[in-house]
């Protein structure tokens, strides 16, 4: 967990956020939360409110066969991961909240087999859920691609999905991290690589004729953001 203060501020907050309406018990200071791992978070005693973020984890991509002569593979990248967002008044926080952080969706091994879902990240009633792994395909003269599903996500005042593949897409973005797409040895493309940042898939790659059997890439861990407003 990291924390990280931000400017003093005196803005009146409304009482449905835990204020008073008025300057006084107005927030006098911003504090930012990072929880990278399961576990639990307890509010400081100055807490008027906070705005919490939920990442769930990106999926793995798919491992890619092996080619013979005149065949091509194609490995899908892993889904991203969902992301729901809310505000909370100190209340509804005591007296601690179980946090569960969404795993990293794993690399599909080497040879037609598909990548690891990620996990669901859940803070109170919120859940944002992991990307599904990516699809192996069988090597052949021509190979198409169904795309793989981002994570939904709910409970929040905003919920939004994780990205998701169209067909053999690149690794998928998540709301706060990112997959890239295929290399050589298996494509023409910039970069093969795992999921960037918090809910990134990992990427996608393609084989040419006559090319060994790779594992696929990991996608990247969930995440929960807090911002704390205190007195």
């Amino acid at each position: 967990m990291t924390t990280k203060n931000a400017i003093d501020s005196n803005i009146p907050i409304e009482i449905s956020k835990g204020g008073t309406g008025s300057t006084t018990g107005a927030f006098t200071s911003v504090n930012f939360v990072a929880i990278t791992s399961t576990s639990t978070y307890t509010p400081p005693s100055n807490l008027l409110f906070a705005i919490v973020e939920c990442v769930g984890g990106g999926g793995g991509s798919a491992g890619i066969p092996a080619t013979g002569g005149g065949q091509v593979a194609v490995a899908e990248a892993g889904g991203g991961g969902g992301y729901t967002k809310k505000v909370y008044n100190r209340a509804a926080l005591l007296p601690n909240v179980s946090v569960t952080i969404g795993s990293a969706g794993t690399a599909g091994a080497a040879g037609q087999n598909n990548g690891g879902n990620g996990g669901n990240t859940t803070f109170l009633g919120m859940t944002a859920s992991g990307g599904s792994g990516g699809l192996a395909y069988a090597a052949a003269a021509a190979v198409n691609g169904f795309g793989t599903a981002g994570g939904a996500a709910s409970g929040g005042d905003i919920n939004i999905p994780g990205s998701t593949t169209n067909g053999f897409g690149y690794g998928t973005t998540g709301n706060f991290g990112m997959g890239y797409s295929g290399t050589s040895p298996y494509s023409s493309c910039v970069k093969d690589a795992a999921g960037n940042g918090n809910g990134g898939g990992g990427a996608q790659h393609v084989s040419n004729p006559s090319t060994a059997a790779g594992a696929g890439y990991a996608g990247s861990a969930g995440v929960v953001f807090i911002t704390e407003f205190l007195s």
